[in-house]
């Protein structure tokens, strides 16, 4: 296993996404915010030429610096020693053309010649950018409608508005976490933000207590020029246990739609300060926090969903319950062209835990062999993610994700961690590698799994994609090239991991896994929408397993 993974990872980083990246527009899909801030940080720059309508940079002209067009076309045919930013609009670079920096487009397409270098990435996003002018600076205005709905006006002082939107997905504990409340941003270049939001759970009515409500009450103060951010959160939440297996609309529509909640919940109540690094124009971030929460076990409740509404939904784990006081640190390292739907470029993430205090108890801990958890445990993860092109019309995509304890010793069942389904080992069963947690119930007032899953994970993830040829050839003949080439692809795969515990850290729990499961599928993508069948080739429940996944798997 370990030669498979040193030889994919060696062929992804030897591809040159840069390279073939410079030849056509290679995103269509919504705009990030992440890009979308970096492209506003380098219009409002000191220092950046700001061009107007359409625009030329003829042949044996030197530009230093960055250039940013603002509502028209810009062709370069000479050198711009910098980025380029063009909003709404379209950029061609000539042959000849060199551009030192990134090339990015918003609300347009890009073009690139043969014969024209880029040092940096190029990206086009079709998607306009909603903006509004603050002095004589651009601020980004984000689309509300993806996560909820504002209505507020601009004052003197900054902004104020009443927000509307879910908190978080859909699941079988809130039904739908609906937040409400107001909003106010204070101040210019070092603006305050606070909000203050109740939380309605539809799952459990619309009384007024500790079931049926949630709050959000929190403030953030940017410190200079740093891109330092400073905030504190008062909250009481259902969060889940791991969220990164899939996303929260795949989640939401999961639970919504076919009765199968991804996740697994518990529910925090407390408060937290961190400092963050938000700085749009570096490819790194992170943050440092510390956080005092009380921490309790939730059960099913009976939120409406389309099909199998009369079933029963699966158990939710006991978690050790009690307070918490614990801090952290987590980094991140991102130059992917569209964290979206990326294409090119690499993804790291590294984050660390460590319980400082508390009392968190295991219910039912003399019977499970286990009277309390450890707070003072000590948890990491780390992730990192390849994305390569091979060619205009190939993909290629590696993950190495590992996760769990740093000392080998038990985690808190909400600090656990699991293996299996769509999000990880696609051709087992939802959450099929939980060293035993889910062999037996244990009741109280309902029935309860004793725990979450594994103390340790581990996974590899390789991924091919490319474009049908015989698409290309309907595009080319309908004009329609780049839609086709970009939208319809077909996928192959293959996924490994293990997930374990260390001998003494079982307390009636498996060992979990002595070696890596394996499996492979093929797919297809249409919009980025994709369906899959997966194999199992370590022995599974079902010889195929088909699946559908909303955007990319890696």
């Amino acid at each position: 296993m370990r030669y498979l993974c040193a030889a994919a990872l060696a062929l992804a980083v030897s591809a040159e996404g840069r390279g073939a990246a410079a030849q056509q527009p290679l995103a269509f899909g919504p705009l990030p915010d992440s890009v979308a801030e970096r492209a506003l940080a380098t219009y409002n720059r000191a220092g950046t030429i700001r061009l107007q309508g359409s625009s030329e940079i003829p042949a044996g002209t030197r530009v230093e610096g960055a250039v940013a067009v603002l509502n028209g076309p810009l062709r370069v045919a000479g050198t711009v020693a910098g980025d380029v930013v063009v909003i709404t609009g379209d950029a061609a670079l000539a042959p000849g053309a060199e551009v030192s920096g990134s090339v990015t487009v918003i609300g347009g397409e890009a073009v690139v010649e043969p014969g024209a270098r880029v040092g940096g990435t190029v990206s086009a996003y079709r998607e306009p950018l909603r903006y509004r002018y603050v002095d004589d600076r651009l601020a980004y205005v984000p689309p509300h409608l993806e996560r909820g709905l504002a209505a507020g006006r601009d004052l003197a002082f900054g902004r104020a508005d009443i927000f509307i939107g879910t908190q978080g997905a859909y699941n079988r504990v809130e039904g739908l976490p609906v937040a409400i409340g107001p909003r106010l941003r204070v101040g210019g270049r070092q603006p305050t933000s606070l909000h203050a939001l109740g939380v309605i759970r539809t799952a459990a009515g619309f009384g007024f207590d500790t079931d049926r409500m949630g709050y959000d009450v929190g403030a953030e103060q940017r410190l200079g020029v740093s891109g330092l951010v400073l905030g504190a959160r008062l909250y009481s939440e259902v969060a889940a246990i791991e969220t990164w297996p899939v996303t929260d609309r795949e989640s939401s529509l999961a639970t919504f739609v076919l009765h199968n909640d991804q996740r697994d919940q518990y529910r925090r109540t407390g408060g937290m300060v961190v400092l963050r690094l938000n700085e749009p124009e570096l490819p790194i971030g992170g943050q440092l926090w510390y956080r005092r929460e009380d921490h309790a076990s939730v059960r099913p409740r009976e939120p409406f969903t389309l099909f199998d509404e009369s079933d029963a939904w699966r158990a939710e784990p006991l978690v050790a319950a009690g307070r918490l006081h614990s801090l952290g640190l987590d980094l991140a390292y991102d130059t992917r062209n569209d964290p979206q739907d990326p294409a090119y470029g690499w993804y790291a993430q590294a984050g660390v835990e460590q319980g400082l205090a508390g009392d968190l108890a295991i219910p039912g801990g003399a019977a499970l062999g286990a009277e309390t958890a450890r707070t003072g445990f000590s948890a990491a993860r780390f992730d990192l993610r390849r994305y390569a092109r091979f060619s205009p019309y190939a993909l290629f995509g590696f993950r190495v994700l590992v996760a769990g304890s740093i000392d080998g010793k038990a985690l808190p069942p909400q600090r656990q961690h699991t293996l299996g389904g769509a999000g990880s080992l696609p051709a087992f069963g939802l959450m099929r590698f939980d060293c035993g947690a889910r062999n037996r119930t244990f009741a109280e007032d309902h029935p309860a799994f004793p725990y979450y899953g594994c103390d340790r994970i581990a996974l590899v993830q390789l991924e091919y994609q490319a474009s049908f040829p015989l698409a290309r050839r309907v595009g080319d003949r309908l004009g329609l090239a780049r839609i086709f080439t970009n939208s319809v692809r077909w996928v192959a795969f293959f996924d490994a991991g293990r997930a374990w515990n260390e001998p003494a850290a079982r307390f009636g729990r498996g060992s979990g896994a002595a070696d890596f499961s394996a499996d492979a599928g093929i797919g297809i993508r249409i919009a980025g929408i994709g369906a899959y069948w997966a194999v199992p080739l370590s022995g599974g429940e079902r010889p195929v397993n088909f699946f559908v996944r909303l955007g990319p798997r890696l």
